[in-house]
C-alpha cells in the first residue's frame, strides 16, 4: 500500500524513536525502507537491530548525500504511494491514515503535506505551522516561497516521483529544487492538510551559515539555470528578494538573535492547548513501542 522511506546519517539518537513512530501508525500496511549514507555511528546497527518483517535495512557504505537516496527510496518502493520523513523526527499515529485517505479521495493530486510542531532535540516545543498551498497555484508562487510545503510530510504517488526526480548534486535546497521544477513543467498538484502530522526537529537548523547557503544556493537555481522556463522579470524579483533576506539574516547574527530566525518561520505560539496536544501524540508513540 505505502512505502515510508527514511534516509539515516549519524541518526544513532534519535532513529529508534522514529522508527516507533511509524509502528505506532493506526494503517499497519506498509513497508519501511531505512537507508543508511554511511554514517559513522551506530546508526546501522540500530537499524538491523528492529525485528519487523516490514522493515529493509540497506546500505552500501557509501555518503551520496540526501538527494540520491531519496531517489534511491522511490526506485526501490514496492508501493504505489511513497512516504518520507527525517531520521531524527516523529509523526502523528494518524499521519499515514490521513494523508492516505486524501491522495485515494483525489485523483487530481499527487502529493499531500501536512503542519507541523516546531521542537528541540529534547522535543520541546517551539510552536507549530501548518503548509500553505495558494489556490490556484502559479510558478511565482513556488519561486517565491508563497507554497509552503513541509518536505519531510509530504505523500506522494510514486508515479509523480518517476517523473520528477531529487538533483543529486544539490544540498540543502533539494525540495526546493524539485517543486519548483515540477512546477515550470505544470506538473506540481499539492494538497496541504490543516493538521499538525508531523513532529519537526528544527532547532539546529536555523543557524546563520545553513541560512547563508541556502539563500545563496536559491538565488543561483533560479537567476542562472537555463533549464528552467522561468521569466527574466521572475528570475530578478527573486533575486532582489533572496539577497534581502540574507542581509536580515545576517543582521540577526551580528546581533545574536539567531531564535528570532526561528519565529520569523511563522510557527504560533505555544500554548497549553498545543502542548497537551504533543503531549498525547508522544504518549500514544511511547505506548504503541511497549506493545510492538
Amino acid at each position: 500500500m505505502v512505502t515510508i522511506g527514511i534516509p539515516i546519517f549519524n541518526a544513532e539518537a534519535t532513529l529508534l524513536e522514529t522508527v516507533q513512530s511509524v509502528l505506532a501508525q493506526t494503517v499497519s500496511d506498509w513497508e519501511l525502507i531505512l537507508i543508511d549514507d554511511g554514517s559513522r555511528d551506530q546508526s546501522l546497527t540500530i537499524a538491523k537491530s528492529i525485528q519487523d518483517p516490514r522493515i529493509r535495512v540497506l546500505s552500501d557504505g557509501v555518503n551520496k548525500g540526501l538527494p540520491a537516496r531519496l531517489n534511491q527510496i522511490v526506485d526501490e518502493a514496492k508501493y504505489e504511494f511513497v512516504m518520507r520523513m527525517d531520521a531524527d523526527d516523529l509523526m502523528h499515529p494518524q499521519r499515514l491514515e490521513k494523508q492516505l485517505k486524501a491522495l485515494r479521495e483525489n485523483d487530481s493530486i499527487d502529493l499531500v503535506c501536512t503542519g507541523l510542531y516546531s521542537v528541540t532535540n529534547q522535543l520541546e516545543l517551539k510552536g507549530a505551522r501548518n503548509s500553505i498551498i495558494p489556490h490556484p497555484l502559479t510558478l511565482e508562487d513556488v519561486v517565491h516561497g508563497r507554497c509552503q510545503i513541509v518536505h519531510a510530510s509530504i505523500l506522494v504517488r510514486k508515479s509523480w516521483y518517476l517523473r520528477n526526480r531529487y538533483n543529486p548534486a544539490s544540498k540543502r535546497i533539494e525540495d526546493y529544487e524539485l517543486f519548483v521544477t515540477a512546477a515550470s513543467r505544470g506538473d506540481l498538484r499539492v494538497e496541504a492538510l490543516n493538521e499538525y502530522l508531523y513532529i519537526y526537529r528544527e532547532e539546529g537548523n536555523v543557524q546563520f551559515s545553513k541560512l547563508k547557503h541556502v539563500y545563496l544556493s536559491k538565488f543561483k537555481f533560479i537567476t542562472l539555470s537555463r533549464q528552467l522556463n522561468i521569466p527574466v522579470w521572475l528570475r530578478l524579483s527573486f533575486g532582489i528578494l533572496q539577497l534581502s533576506k540574507l542581509v536580515i539574516a545576517y543582521g540577526l547574527h551580528l546581533l545574536k538573535l539567531n531564535r528570532l530566525m526561528l519565529m520569523l518561520r511563522g510557527n504560533s505560539p505555544v500554548s497549553p492547548q498545543l502542548q497537551n496536544e504533543l503531549n498525547e501524540i508522544l504518549g500514544k508513540i511511547k505506548r504503541a513501542s511497549h506493545e510492538a
